[in-house]
C-alpha cells in the first residue's frame, strides 16, 4: 500500500501548487464571510418568497451577525407542475414541480453586477386519494426541499463570486 500514500501525498501537493485557497478563509479585506453576510436578498413576495429569502439569508448568513450592507441580491422564483404519474382512470398521483431561480448580486458601491446566473431544481410529491391533508403536507415538503436546495446553489455560487481573482 505503499503506491496509496504517494499517491495520497502528490495528490495533496499538486493542490497546494495550484493556489487552491479554501473559501471561507479569512484574506484581510476580502473576508468572503464578512462579504457574504453584507448582502441583502430581495425575493418575489408570496410565501415561496419569503421561504426562499429565509434560507437564503440563513445560508449566507449563519450566524446573523450585523454588517454593513455592501450588495443586493436579488433572486425571481418561477414554477412549473406537471403530472408525472397518471393512474388509469385519468387522475395524477404523483406531481413534479420544476422551480427555477434567476438571480443576480449587484455591489451597491458603484452598480456593478457581479454575478448572475439561474438555479433550477426539480422535487415530486405524491397525491393522495383519500387525505387532503396528506396532499398538502408532502407539497409543503417538496417546497420545502427545493427551496433548501435552491439557496445552497446560489450560496455556493455567490461565494465563488467573491473571491479575490489572482
Amino acid at each position: 500500500m505503499w503506491w496509496l500514500r504517494n499517491l495520497t501525498l502528490l495528490s495533496l501537493l499538486s493542490l497546494a501548487a495550484c493556489g487552491f485557497q479554501p473559501v471561507y478563509a479569512t484574506r484581510g479585506a476580502h473576508d468572503t464571510v464578512t462579504q457574504m453576510a453584507a448582502i441583502a436578498v430581495q425575493t418575489p413576495a408570496g410565501r415561496m418568497g419569503e421561504l426562499l429569502k429565509a434560507e437564503v439569508e440563513d445560508h449566507l448568513n449563519p450566524t446573523a451577525s450585523y454588517t454593513a450592507i455592501d450588495y443586493t441580491l436579488r433572486i425571481d422564483l418561477r414554477s412549473q407542475s406537471q403530472p408525472f404519474i397518471i393512474e388509469p382512470d385519468g387522475t395524477a398521483s404523483r406531481y413534479t414541480v420544476t422551480y427555477t431561480a434567476p438571480f443576480t448580486l449587484t455591489r451597491l458601491a458603484d452598480n456593478k453586477i457581479i454575478t448572475q446566473g439561474r438555479v433550477k431544481r426539480s422535487v415530486s410529491y405524491n397525491v393522495s386519494e383519500s387525505d387532503d391533508y396528506a396532499t398538502y403536507t408532502s407539497q409543503y415538503d417538496a417546497q420545502q426541499r427545493a427551496v433548501i436546495e435552491l439557496a445552497d446553489d446560489i450560496k455556493m455560487r455567490i461565494s465563488a463570486s467573491l473571491l479575490p481573482r489572482t
